[in-house]
């Protein structure tokens, strides 16, 4: 059940804050299922916290990402080797240079 008492942590700037003294009267004095409703439909009331990013901060990450070692994000399945990549890489330039008239030397 949702209780009116709740309604004093609506609009708050910039968030929802609840001190610890508050919070310790609201512990001795609700009920716990009381409480937590009461909260989520007061958080609710609140816009999304997302945070703003630049480009810079993006190529920032993206960099950071990069950086993650390979065996953090494997996933099981089909395993492709580097050799076999870099080998059809190679038959794709080799196909590329011979349409457009360059003899490539290995």
């Amino acid at each position: 059940m949702y209780l009116d008492y709740f309604d004093k942590f609506k609009n708050q700037e910039p968030y929802l804050h609840i001190d610890e003294k508050e919070w310790t009267h609201i512990k001795d004095t609700f009920d716990k299922d009381d409480v937590k409703e009461s909260l989520a439909k007061v958080a609710m009331t609140y816009p999304m916290p997302t945070m703003e990013m630049t480009e810079e901060d993006c190529r920032k990450d993206f960099n950071k990402l990069k950086g993650t070692w390979v065996y953090d994000i494997l996933k099981e399945g089909e395993c492709i080797s580097n050799k076999r990549i870099v080998g059809q890489l190679n038959q794709v330039l080799i196909q590329v240079l011979k349409e457009h008239g360059k003899h490539l030397t290995l």
